[in-house]
Formats: C-alpha cells, structure tokens, sequence
C-alpha cells in the first residue's frame, strides 16, 4: 500500500460516514419533508420522487467509494488484516463492530492489526 492509497481510504471513510449520515437524515421520518407526493404549504416542500431521487444519488456516491476502498484492500495480506482494512474503510464500521465481527473481545486488536501493517509498510 502506498501513502496514496491510505490517503484515499481515509479521505473515503470520512466521505462515506457523512454521506451515511445525509442519507439517514432523508430516510428519517422525523423532521423529514413531507412525503406525500404534494408541495406543502410554503412551496418548499420535497416530494416523494425528488426524495428518492436524492437517496438514490447518495447510495451510488457510497457505492462509489466503497468500491475503491475495496480494490486497494484486496492488495493487503494477511487476510485477517485486510478484513480489518475493508470493515474499518470500505464499510465504514467502527472499531467496535469491527471487532466484534472478528470475533475479537475489544476494539482495540483490529486497531492494532492495522497499525502493525501500516507500520511494516511504512506508513505510520
């Protein structure tokens, strides 16, 4: 991996997590715009086909994203480290949950993994 590459995973979670968190903000019900398919009373309101519209947009940028984190963690190896890499980046899960799903008992090993790799690559 090169000092470009993690550049990029990392510019790409920050991307991803506030491109999750628009999209969360559109499917969210609460505070929403009406969804009814007819302006609302001020003429700014959204309806249900621009909503969809803009959802829709968001999950193609996510997908974007996650498909080039992905194709610069399939590079990694050992396995174990680049499942950390493409939890941690290409997902956008937290150290929390990346361990858990490992089956590790604290947040803290899949950090290391991936600090030991980026140390032997020199990278950190």
């Amino acid at each position: 991996m090169t000092q470009k590459e993690l550049d990029t995973l990392e510019h790409n979670r920050r991307q991803l997590r506030r491109l999750q968190s628009q999209l969360d903000g559109l499917c969210d019900p609460v505070g929403a715009a009406p969804m009814t398919g007819m302006p609302s009373g001020g003429g700014g309101g959204n309806t249900v086909e621009t909503l969809v519209i803009q959802q829709e947009s968001i999950r193609e940028e996510i997908n974007t994203l996650r498909q080039e984190s992905r194709r610069i963690c399939f590079a990694i190896e050992p396995p174990r480290t680049r499942r950390v890499f493409l939890l941690f980046y290409a997902e956008g899960k937290s150290w929390r949950r990346v361990a858990d799903e490992m089956g590790y008992s604290e947040g803290s090993t899949p950090r290391r993994l991936r600090n030991e790799y980026l140390k032997r690559q020199n990278l950190r």
